[in-house]
């Protein structure tokens, strides 16, 4: 029910209105701005995933690449042997020497790929370490990012619980307002970024800074009617 016009009650319940209305819309913004964090760092958690995934593809295709030498060395060393081995039955010096220019050309080749063997070892155990190492801060990454996300979330829903309960109070606010007066606050507020009413600071108006007439004080002083600011209309009070 609405109360008698009583313009210090109408001014406590309408400053309680603001005041909530105020609380109700920064746990509005941050509702609205948890996914939007949650989004920020599941980001930044994906930059760690892409670089554990081409780390482990570099280290995957340089066992790859060793794996091949090492089939190719072993090929040239089954080739050696099999020369070694005609090698017994070779009847002329001509064809001798042939062949064992063909061995020690094939055990120099061996020789080359042994080096570029090692060095694909060298950088295997570069890349396994960097992948152990990423693998590392990403786990870590994943589990702040969880441990986070349910913080956000549990906030979400608490911020949603409390919001609930202001708007339930909010309309109880309302209801107990005459609604000519509901409907100025809706007006102003609307138009004030939610600021209908602005404290008396010293001969000024707090909100928009425009001196009041003498009159205009002494009459929000005394509270026996709802004055507004000559300039934004805001309601204004003693402050």
């Amino acid at each position: 029910m609405a109360i008698q016009e009583n313009p210090e009650e109408i001014l406590k319940i309408l400053i309680d209105l603001q005041s909530l209305e105020a609380t109700a819309s920064a746990l509005q913004k941050e509702i609205e701005h948890i996914p939007i964090e949650i989004s920020h760092h599941k980001e930044e958690l994906e930059k760690y995933a892409l670089q554990l995934a081409t780390a482990e593809k570099e280290a995957s295709e340089a066992q790859k690449d060793r794996r091949s030498l090492e089939g190719e060395v072993d090929s040239m060393r089954q080739k050696v042997s099999s020369f070694k081995t005609q090698l017994m039955s070779v009847k002329t010096n001509v064809a001798y020497q042939a062949m064992l220019h063909e061995i020690s050309f094939v055990e120099e080749q061996i020789i080359a790929k042994e080096d570029t063997i090692l060095e694909h070892m060298l950088d295997s155990e570069r890349l396994t370490d960097e992948v152990r190492e990423i693998g590392k801060i990403y786990k870590e990454k994943e589990q702040a990012f969880a441990s986070h996300k349910t913080r956000l979330e549990e906030q979400i829903l608490k911020d949603s619980s409390e919001l609930e309960a202001l708007n339930i109070k909010r309309i109880e606010l309302e209801n107990a307002l005459p609604a000519d007066h509901i409907a100025r606050y809706r007006r102003v507020a609307s138009a004030r970024n939610g600021q209908a009413i602005a404290p008396v600071s010293g001969q000024n108006c707090s909100a928009c800074h425009v001196r009041l007439r003498p009159q205009l004080i002494a009459e929000v002083k005394a509270g026996k009617n709802i004055i507004q600011c000559e300039n934004c209309s805001r309601i204004l009070i003693s402050g």
